[in-house]
């Protein structure tokens, strides 16, 4: 049977949902080449803060201990607190339009010793310093500001330890049932003050042992963690609004598979109102000899646009990619130190096309390693086709509902390094390159005879390219 790619505009799903998040953003000091317009054109509907600290290098942001330097100081005392940098971090986001998931507690540590992994002295105490930093971000306390950050997390990645046993770890250098107690005291604490926020956590590191990609007590130890977390939180009501987890690797496939582990071990413990944050995820080659190019290059852009495919129909409620910081290594979105964006930024553009259109539209490819995403809106309708393949693919395409309408199509392949326009849609087969995405945006419905000159949503996308372009 002939593989077919079927669009159909007259069968609406759902929304598309907020998969284009990120972690870190922009850094703060002038002389770094990356422009906040490019970064404002992805529009990241959510940014997580961990790991600020490592390349914004000599401020005091964010981390708890960079924040409330002195732990003998009063933490009911506005001066015990520095708040400046990370006050003009969380800023800038706020004037571009940027919601924040502000991460409570440290970000990791690769030095040995390590210094900030061992568990706070007083649970009490660190949960009342938490609050004043909600209190600052929220109720503009100590000179603070009205930013409205929702989502609040606990820690990231306590579980990097070894199966329950205190050692030298990059996250978290106490016992699970310490980490347990901190997370019961300030939840608890945090809901009491704040019942409107979303608390959860704890950025867990992954299910690797469920799907049997490393089996070692290790890995195993990341699933017992989850288990009996579920149960505490369970068994003492604790507040638990959304369960954070991360995932890296080069199969998009394995991304739902972990999902949908963590959505029935949710549900398993009567936690189906938790939602599920995939907040770390990116394209991870262990075996490749230039892992940190590859994830910038088409290896890289094509699986990010599958997985924003697949994690569409997934049980992951929002994701974030780690991470959007030009100075890291895992930044797959610019180059460093050009600050040039890269064919992997592109991929979320063509997301975000879909994002903003906010109606999910039947796409459907019988095809291996092809995916395909359509949205609509009053305004237009997009889809995009990719091929996480090496090999070129020439796939028939069925347009159902799309009445007059005219779509044109932008290429991201080896030959095209940015979202380039090559034509109108013209045939009912398209070619796919190996490692390649196509993007086909349609006028508006209303005025389908200005195709020549686009909508204002092709507009602003074409704005979007020319800022874009070096």
């Amino acid at each position: 049977m002939t593989s077919v790619i079927t669009i159909d505009y007259s069968n609406v799903i759902g929304k598309i949902r907020p998969l284009n998040g990120g972690n870190l953003g922009p850094c703060l000091k002038p002389e770094d080449p990356v422009q906040r317009e490019d970064y404002k054109l992805l529009e990241i509907p959510l940014t997580r803060l961990h790991d600020a600290p490592h390349t914004n290098t000599g401020m005091r942001l964010v981390d708890i201990h960079q924040i409330f330097g002195n732990w003998n100081a009063d933490p009911d005392d506005p001066d015990s607190y520095y708040f400046d940098q990370t006050d003009e971090y969380i800023r800038r986001m706020v004037e571009d339009g940027c919601p924040i998931m502000y991460r409570l507690g440290i970000s990791i540590e690769h030095c040995e010793p390590h210094y900030y992994t061992i568990p706070p002295k007083d649970f009490n105490k660190w949960a009342q310093i938490c609050l004043h930093i909600i209190r600052h971000y929220n109720e503009g306390w100590a000179n603070g500001m009205h930013a409205n950050i929702q989502y609040w997390e606990i820690w990231n990645e306590p579980d990097d330890c070894r199966c329950f046993a205190p050692r030298q770890s990059h996250m978290w250098g106490g016992t699970a049932e310490e980490f347990f107690e901190l997370y019961r005291v300030t939840a608890t604490h945090l809901r009491k003050c704040f019942p409107d926020i979303r608390i959860g956590g704890y950025g867990g590191c992954g299910f690797y042992a469920v799907t049997g990609h490393n089996t070692s007590d290790f890995y195993r130890s990341f699933i017992t963690w989850f288990h009996e977390f579920c149960k505490l939180v369970r068994r003492e009501d604790l507040p638990f609004d959304f369960y954070s987890w991360h995932l890296y690797t080069t199969d998009p496939a394995l991304i739902v598979e972990h999902s949908e582990y963590v959505r029935n071990t949710l549900d398993q413990y009567g936690l189906q109102k938790t939602q599920s944050i995939f907040n770390e995820w990116n394209y991870v080659d262990g075996s490749s000899k230039t892992p940190w190019d590859d994830m910038k290059e088409m290896p890289g852009a094509a699986f990010v646009a599958a997985a924003f495919a697949l994690m569409q129909h997934s049980s992951i409620d929002s994701a974030m990619y780690y991470d959007a910081l030009p100075t890291r290594c895992y930044c797959g979105l610019f180059y460093f130190p050009s600050g040039r964006v890269t064919p992997c930024y592109y991929a979320f553009k063509a997301f975000n096309e879909l994002y903003k259109l906010g109606t999910e539209a039947e796409a459907v490819s019988d095809q291996a390693q092809i995916y395909t995403l359509a949205a609509k809106s009053k305004k237009g309708k997009a889809f995009f086709v990719v091929n996480n393949g090496t090999e070129e693919q020439k796939v028939p395409l069925v347009l159902n509902g799309t009445g007059d309408a005219v779509f044109r199509q932008f290429c991201l392949d080896a030959d095209h390094r940015e979202l380039q326009e090559t034509g109108i849609l013209d045939g009912a087969e398209i070619t796919l390159p190996g490692k390649s995405l196509q993007l086909f945006l349609c006028c508006n419905e209303e005025n389908a005879e200005t195709a020549e000159s686009g909508n204002s949503s092709e507009k602003a996308f074409h704005a979007g390219l020319d800022s874009s372009r070096k």
